[in-house]
């Protein structure tokens, strides 16, 4: 099988690059040089044709920009939604059957509540980026009932491993310098997915014939709290940590304070998923453990 790629240079993709399996060909669409990797080297992905794409049978699209304080509206639609639309129709103009797109947890919404959020939850986007995936949700769709090409959503919750951005950068951070954490008091309930195990599940997408059309909530199917979290990051990474007893609330309303409320909530409050179709529809079961990734942050760092 030959699968064309879009951000093979980020953090998923060169994991995806890594742990693709050998009876899978990828084509590399990139804005870098790739050693030892079929790619072709574009200066915008919009210069991508039909003709660069033949032979390919599906195409995973994870390029993107991501969540940053520099982007504004106008660039999130440009990359994030209209760019998903203009690859999808050249896919379908190479006459490639499957579009896997992998869009984010942050179109159900930043705080799951009481009840996990499900794949057949009405869209609640939290923010522009938010927004401009699932604008490209509805993109594909509409290009899948024109068109017949199959369609695959995975929304992530967040995705830890080495070189993970965000929130997971600071926590492994800490961590290491300091061995110190506020979080003796956090009894929140989150969902987390392993960068292994969500290529893992990208590659079953790209073979199962029920994957097509489905939205998918991906996780690893288990709920832990910030503090659980950190400490199997502690013990992945041989570093003893300490919880102080510090009061949620007082946390919050501080972080609150420095302006940073998005990660206030993505601390203290509950963000969880249902999974269950991975499991169920696809049969899938995923490859590593919480703990069995995090000890690979250490041993992937001395390779």
């Amino acid at each position: 099988m030959k699968v064309a790629i879009t951000g093979a240079t980020g953090f998923i993709g060169k994991e995806l690059l890594i742990d693709c399996p050998n009876d899978i060909e990828l084509l590399a669409l990139t804005r870098k040089s790739i050693t030892a990797k079929k790619y072709i080297k574009y200066d915008d992905l919009f210069d991508v044709k039909a003709e660069h794409l033949v032979g390919c049978e599906s195409f995973v699209h994870l390029a993107g920009v991501a969540h940053t304080a520099v982007a504004d509206p106008e660039t999130y639609t440009q990359y994030n939604t209209e760019l998903v639309s203009y690859l999808a129709n050249e896919a379908v103009k190479a006459n490639i059957k499957r579009f896997i797109f992998i869009s984010t947890i942050g179109v159900n919404g930043l705080n799951s509540g009481e009840e996990p959020f499900k794949p057949s939850d009405l869209a609640n986007p939290h923010n522009d980026y938010a927004l401009s995936k699932y604008n490209a949700e509805q993109e594909l769709r509409s290009i899948a009932k024109k068109t017949g090409l199959e369609v695959v959503i995975i929304r992530p919750v967040l995705v830890y491993g080495k070189e993970a951005p965000g929130s997971f950068s600071l926590l492994l951070k800490m961590i290491s310098k300091f061995g110190v954490l506020p979080f003796g008091f956090v009894k929140n309930k989150r969902s987390f997915i392993a960068v292994q195990n969500l290529v893992d599940f990208i590659i079953l997408c790209l073979k199962h014939e029920k994957a097509a059309g489905q939205i998918f909530l991906a996780s690893d199917g288990q709920v832990t709290s910030t503090k659980a979290f950190t400490n199997s990051i502690a013990k992945g990474i041989n570093k003893t940590l300490w919880h102080l007893p510090v009061p949620v609330s007082l946390m919050k309303l501080t972080i609150n304070l420095l302006g940073k409320p998005t990660l206030s909530k993505q601390l203290f409050d509950d963000l969880e998923v249902d999974s269950s179709n991975m499991f169920q529809l696809l049969n899938w079961t995923p490859p590593n453990t919480m703990n069995a990734s995090m000890r690979q942050l250490t041993r992937e760092t001395h390779d």
